[in-house]
């Protein structure tokens, strides 16, 4: 049975946060540095918890329970009895009445002030204990949401900080109200599971201006590394990169004109969809492409409607419609797409419409019957596209103008082009190049 005492515990709205953290800040001047902003909290801390004594709940980490012996986190009744605010720690003991007290140390220990909670029930009066709680949840919530170790290495000003915690603590309220879907919630935490290690590694491996290039390689390598989760990082911090929606198919369903829809990694089934101009549909992780499979049968599965609309780092397997993309207006952009056939039935992967254009880049196009036909009066412009099996690469009509650059058509069938209506290749005024 769970002995843990009730402790203090705060819901609050983001505003309410934020003008909590600019109490903290609030003695900085709008220009000075945030390096060193565990002194800033050591001086915020210590006005309101002074030094008195108080019962808490301490909850280990997993690097402490691994010290311990502890095979999974326990929270444990301790009496704290002194802080050290340069270090933000506390001298705990545990209480003896604890269940796993054999495997805890029965002398005083120190442990970080971000691990511990107030208990509501105290043995004295003299403190403010609600108060005490509520720094420390403040505290808690900046070290494990808001700051990354690596951010006290660059010069921000509190100025520019600011809205980088206010977007930060935007994030944590929608990881906590399940706003972000949950396959992006497990990115999220193992990229600053990532980003953490890699930082300790780089921290610890600090090479001398002598060493072999090999050693210096080494700290290239891990500086490389961690400039890629903190980029993949900072989508998550901008609320209109990330993916909030529990389902794609309702976000695309609501979408609206100027709008990002980033896509997280995983699969993704979806209705037929019209998307309309200055739409954005962007696979979160290149090397990770997320896949959306079409869930109901239609003759096309995503109907472009509209100009600047984008379809970036996806795979896109067709399981039921005759055609992945209908682009009957304006101009689509595909860059790093994957367009395959799931099941053995005649189908298309883009027809392109009267007076439409096509610009893909870097895109496969795999097992469709004819992969891209060019309707009259489309544009196309393919720009190092590869064809895999398809029985005919590009179906062409007459008065279509297509432009294809380093692009491989040798995995197709030998029919990679086809010319219909009797008119001569000559007349495409924009086909410069087939490979072959």
């Amino acid at each position: 049975m769970d002995n843990t005492m009730d402790v203090w515990v705060f819901e609050k709205s983001i505003k309410e946060r934020l003008d909590e953290y600019q109490v903290v800040f609030d003695n900085l001047d709008q220009n000075s540095s945030i390096v060193g902003y565990s002194s800033i909290w050591a001086a915020y801390l210590s006005n309101v918890l002074q030094q008195y004594s108080w019962i808490g709940v301490w909850c280990p980490s997993h690097e402490e329970c691994f010290e311990f012996n502890l095979h999974t986190p326990i929270n444990t009744n301790v009496s704290v009895h002194k802080i050290n605010y340069d270090s933000l720690t506390a001298h705990i003991s545990v209480h003896p009445d604890e269940l796993y007290l054999r495997y805890l140390p029965q002398e005083s220990i120190q442990v970080p002030l971000k691990d511990l909670y107030v208990a509501k029930r105290q043995e004295n009066d003299k403190a403010d204990f609600e108060a005490i709680a509520n720094s420390l949840d403040m505290l808690r919530i900046f070290y494990h949401y808001l700051i990354w170790p690596w951010d006290e290495d660059v010069e921000n000003c509190f100025a520019s900080f600011l809205p980088k915690l206010q977007s930060r603590l935007t994030l944590y309220y929608d990881i906590v109200d399940g706003i972000l879907n949950r396959f992006a919630q497990k990115d999220f935490v193992a990229l600053v599971s990532r980003g953490k290690k890699i930082y300790e590694q780089m921290r610890s491996f600090t090479p001398e201006p002598a060493e072999s290039d090999q050693v210096l390689s080494i700290s290239m390598n891990l500086y490389t590394k961690l400039k890629l989760v903190q980029n993949r990082l900072e989508r998550y911090e901008d609320s209109k990169m990330r993916d909030n929606s529990r389902s794609l198919n309702d976000t695309l369903e609501s979408h609206v004109v100027d709008e990002t829809i980033i896509v997280s990694t995983g699969t993704h089934l979806v209705d037929s969809q019209r998307l309309d101009s200055n739409v954005t549909l962007w696979g979160l992780h290149k090397e990770q492409s997320p896949t959306i499979v079409d869930k109901t049968p239609y003759w096309y599965f995503l109907k472009m409607t509209g100009d600047n609309i984008i379809l970036r780092n996806l795979v896109i397997n067709l399981r039921h419609c005759q055609a992945v993309i209908f682009v009957s207006e304006g101009v689509t952009e595909l860059d790093s797409v994957i367009l395959k056939v799931e099941r053995s039935f005649k189908s298309v992967a883009v027809v392109v419409g009267d007076n439409a254009s096509l610009v893909a880049n870097r895109c496969r196009f795999v097992d469709f019957d004819v992969a891209i036909f060019c309707l009259s009066g489309s544009a196309v412009e393919l720009t190092d596209c590869v064809f895999e099996n398809n029985g005919t690469c590009l179906e062409i009509m007459p008065g279509a103008q297509v432009c294809l650059i380093d692009c491989d058509l040798s995995m197709s069938n030998n029919d990679c082009v086809k010319y219909n209506g009797g008119f001569d290749k000559d007349e495409l005024k924009s086909l410069d190049s087939l490979s072959e």
